[in-house]
């Protein structure tokens, strides 16, 4: 894969992600929650769809959140 084609890949991974967060999209959310009938299982829905963008997005560039997060400051 291309730094490049990764870069372009990696962005709509990212955008992805972020689209699928409960909080901004209103519209798509109450369709969902009408198809399932439950909030929460709709709430669970999304959630684990902007994750599953942001993993991706991780896998992609190989980085380990973890190793970020847990770094020992100098």
């Amino acid at each position: 894969m291309t730094e490049s084609n990764k870069k372009k890949i990696g962005t709509l991974c990212i955008l992805l992600g972020t689209f699928f967060c409960p909080f901004g999209f209103d519209i798509l959310f109450k369709w969902v929650m009408n198809i399932t009938g439950s909030y929460w299982i709709t709430d669970i829905f999304f959630y684990l769809m902007s994750g599953t963008w942001f993993a991706i997005y991780l896998f992609i560039f190989k980085i380990n959140p973890f190793k970020k997060l847990l770094k020992p400051k100098s």
